[in-house]
């Protein structure tokens, strides 16, 4: 994953098969062109004990004044559009919600569910 990335990104492991990358892009492009190259070189590479395997990457843009909990909501809605419209491949939040295949309505943060 690390030659995928320039030494300026930052890579952290957020649990058990996700990871986050925070890159500075002056556009989502750029974010695209690397995570589209991590996708490729990972379903390229054979590892010892799996075998090949793909992988679903969501992105979203980190606004002024965010909080991290909503920038990974949006990352996590758009990984779940691209596991559930056929895996293996990149997929922006921003890019889903201008072709109206997501929302940004946000989830219900603070509420309390019942039953």
């Amino acid at each position: 994953m690390r030659d995928t990335f320039r030494f300026h990104d930052q890579l952290y492991r957020f649990g058990g098969e996700e990871f986050v990358v925070l890159m500075h892009c002056a556009h989502g492009d750029q974010a695209a062109v690397a995570l589209q190259r991590l996708r490729s070189n990972t379903e390229r590479h054979v590892f010892p004990q799996v075998g090949q395997i793909t992988v679903s990457i969501g992105f979203t843009e980190v606004r002024q004044g965010d909080s991290p909990s909503g920038a990974f909501e949006r990352a996590d809605k758009a990984v779940y559009y691209a596991k559930e419209h056929g895996r293996n491949q990149v997929c922006s939040f921003e890019e889903l919600v201008a072709q109206c295949k997501l929302s940004t309505a946000p989830a219900n943060v603070g509420e309390v569910e019942l039953f």
